[in-house]
């Protein structure tokens, strides 16, 4: 009867709503295979994002790196005691420090505006049918809303004050993607990576490059563009 299963309806949907509340960035932290940061190895991570979120106004989130060679980086949460920012050892490998520091303003302005809660959200509901749904990420992409990354662009280098560092940054990821190839790295080639790949700093998977997104805002050459006449 409708008496018995209102109640049920109740508490179940509150659980699901916790889950998600609590455990999404955990979930997709775990299907990206991203650890949490050492700073004796890694410590330029940590100094640049301490520096940009003094001046953010911004906590310092948790720093995690994902060992894969293709260099990205991914700002998560859906609150502010879970915010974190995924970054993958070829980003750190591959730039230097004013490239990096370019590359953190921007994930850390998706942290300022909240704008990762509800992406973060939709991965974790999204991870376990990924492998049925190849065009997640696409979806995720509309949802996030098409220019989010242009726009994130423009007000990350008025933080650092520099867009050439941003836009280099982005240049080298495109030149790694031709390096490896749309296979060439496990996190591209997971379901994971597919359902993220609009989410990363720049876009991940085939086209590696981004040059097949003619029209689309938040295309890497379209932004480069940008970032060069700013």
């Amino acid at each position: 009867s409708w008496v018995v299963a209102a109640p049920v309806a109740v508490v179940a949907g509150a659980g699901l709503w916790s889950s998600l509340w609590f455990g999404s960035t955990a979930a997709v932290v775990r299907a990206l295979g991203a650890v949490a940061a050492d700073e004796d190895r890694d410590p330029r991570p940590f100094t640049l994002a301490e520096g940009l979120c003094a001046g953010m106004g911004l906590t310092l989130p948790v720093i995690r790196v994902a060992e894969d060679p293709w260099p990205a980086a991914l700002a998560l949460g859906l609150r502010r005691g879970d915010a974190t920012v995924v970054v993958t050892r070829g980003l750190l490998d591959l730039l230097d420090p004013v490239e990096l520091e370019g590359v953190l303003a921007h994930e850390l302005v998706h942290l300022k505006r909240a704008d990762t809660a509800p992406v973060t959200a939709a991965v974790a509901l999204l991870l376990p049918l990924a492998s049925l749904v190849p065009a997640g990420g696409d979806l995720l992409h509309r949802l996030a809303g098409a220019g989010r990354e242009f726009e994130t662009d423009g007000l990350a280098v008025g933080v650092t004050r520099y867009p050439p560092g941003l836009s280099q940054a982005l240049g080298t990821m495109v030149d790694a993607g031709r390096r490896l190839g749309p296979d060439g790295s496990p996190l591209v080639a997971g379901h994971a990576g597919r359902l993220t790949r609009w989410l990363w700093t720049a876009v991940l998977g085939d086209p590696p490059t981004g040059e097949a997104l003619v029209g689309e805002l938040d295309a890497p050459a379209t932004r480069i563009a940008a970032l060069d006449e700013w």
